[in-house]
């Protein structure tokens, strides 16, 4: 049977494709249950509405159409810290002088793949032990119980567990002010599941990727709550005050039709496509997305693989897996799908990256929606908030405000430009990577939050590509029965 957000987007679908407007499906505050040629064009770093052309080491000010300094990234980080910029601000702006902007970054092809629902600690935690310089759980991290008997966090053998709890209460329950003590009480009566972890015995090309490219052990959710909360702040970089799993009302997608990275993109003549398994969560913007010439750039992820075996994969390509197969066969990793499947079909688009004659202007981020109520010690930074739409929420749920990152969840950045074995210890959240494109094409921020978020670009050296010739990474384990098992028991 579908879980919540899954019948959600149904519904999204049915909107594109008959051009009705659907109703909320979920109360809020509940808990989720769940090709043509090369087209990069380059935008100049100075660019601006108004005409304003200015050096590499100025930035437009669109208050008075004048040249100003660059400032340093010391200088930049402060101010990102306090908030300082706004929607509109571009990174030539909110990042230091030290940093390339525009042309200056020369990625011609950005793969971005969401994955579902693990945190930093639940794959990555034990990666010391791995050779992973990462900030990993404590030997001796425990969770209490309902009775406050300590559950310790344990490598976990069960592939597929039942789904953990991590909306907008149980996650902030979890958090509980940075204690990080909730997750186990937020799942009784069999809570100890959220402290099982995987390590590097057991997802074989994660830690093999980690170890030869990139990793961070500071990044997290955009939001301390569910999936598509936070799948709404990595493409629009708000929730529009949502705090549950419900659709925005029309009147507010049709007054933010354009807040979208998919439109930026557009407005930068910068080719996007997006490869989905089944559904997206873009089908929430029917205004846009239903325009035939947007439509047509839903493809699938077989497509894919054809436009990056001939070379024709666009400037920006969203990768999306299965949100609705389920038990052992979904490759979101969203409980009780497992790790194994969506590493596997990781592995496989990956590879199929670095076969690409694209491969050598191209960077692979994946990334995680959210931690999905699996235990991770390192207590969520604050953030910025996006705009002045408070949360939705119901008198019954945990008070909040849109001002604090969500849990660690995992981050694999591969590119021929990649540190080799680099990990960062920079604080991003999900709408880092969307002011990595900014950045790259030249584009304002959409909200206050994504004007702050620092773009990733620690990762990199331009300087040359270390990874022209991609090494060989290790293929994950086949798995194939107990994957079988998991899919006959859920």
């Amino acid at each position: 049977m579908f879980k919540a957000p899954c019948f959600w987007l149904a519904c999204a679908f049915l909107v594109v494709a008959c051009g009705g407007k659907s109703a909320e499906t979920t109360p809020a505050g509940t808990d989720d249950g769940a090709s043509t040629a090369d087209a990069t064009v380059d935008v100049a770093a100075d660019a601006s509405p108004t005409g304003c052309a200015c050096g590499a080491s100025q930035y437009c000010d669109p208050v008075d159409d004048t040249c100003k300094d660059r400032v340093d990234e010391a200088t930049a980080a402060s101010q990102r810290t306090g908030c300082a910029f706004g929607a509109g601000d571009k990174a030539d702006r909110t990042i230091g002088k030290e940093w390339p902007v525009g042309d200056a970054i020369p990625i011609k092809h950005f793969v971005i793949v969401m994955m579902e629902n693990r945190s930093f600690d639940s794959y990555f935690g034990a990666g010391k032990q791995f050779g992973l310089d990462v900030d990993g759980f404590p030997t001796d991290a425990s969770n209490p119980d309902a009775t406050g008997k300590p559950v310790p966090i344990f490598h976990t053998d069960q592939a597929c567990i039942q789904d953990v709890a991590h909306g907008w209460s149980s996650t902030h329950k979890q958090v509980n002010g940075g204690k990080m003590d909730g997750f186990v009480k937020t799942n009784d009566p069999n809570g100890a599941r959220a402290m099982g972890y995987f390590d590097g015995t057991d997802l074989l090309f994660y830690y093999g990727a980690a170890k030869a490219f990139g990793i961070s052990d500071n990044h997290h959710a955009s939001v301390q709550g569910p999936t598509w909360i936070n799948r709404l702040f990595f493409v629009s970089a708000t929730s529009f005050g949502l705090t549950a799993n419900k659709l925005p009302p029309a009147e507010v997608m049709d007054s933010h039709a354009d807040q979208l990275i998919l439109a930026q993109l557009d407005k930068a003549g910068a080719d996007w496509r997006v490869y989905k398994t089944d559904l997206s969560e873009f089908m929430l913007y029917p205004n846009y997305i239903a325009q035939d010439a947007n439509a047509a750039r839903l493809l699938t992820v077989d497509d894919f693989f054809a436009d990056a075996a001939a070379g024709k994969l666009p400037a920006v390509s969203f990768v999306q897996p299965s949100f609705t197969t389920q038990g052992g066969g979904r490759n979101d990793e969203h409980p009780p799908g497992t790790p194994y499947t969506g590493e596997q079909w990781t592995n496989k688009l990956v590879k199929a990256l670095m076969a690409s004659p694209n491969w050598k202007d191209s960077v692979y981020i994946q990334t995680y929606d959210e931690h999905g109520g699996f235990y991770d010690h390192a207590v969520p930074p604050p953030a910025c908030k996006p705009d002045d739409m408070a949360p939705q929420l119901l008198a019954s749920d945990v008070k909040g405000e849109f001002d604090a990152m969500g849990i660690r969840v995992p981050l694999l950045v591969i590119s021929p430009w990649s540190k080799p074995g680099y990990v960062s210890h920079i604080a991003t959240e999900n709408t880092s990577v969307m002011r990595l494109l900014q950045a790259r094409y030249g584009l304002g921020a959409l909200t206050a939050r994504d004007a702050n978020a620092w773009p990733m670009l620690d990762f990199f050296d331009f300087s040359k590509r270390s990874m022209e010739t991609p090494p060989t990474l290790p293929d994950p384990k086949p798995m194939t029965d107990v994957i079988a098992a998991c899919t006959k028991k859920f």
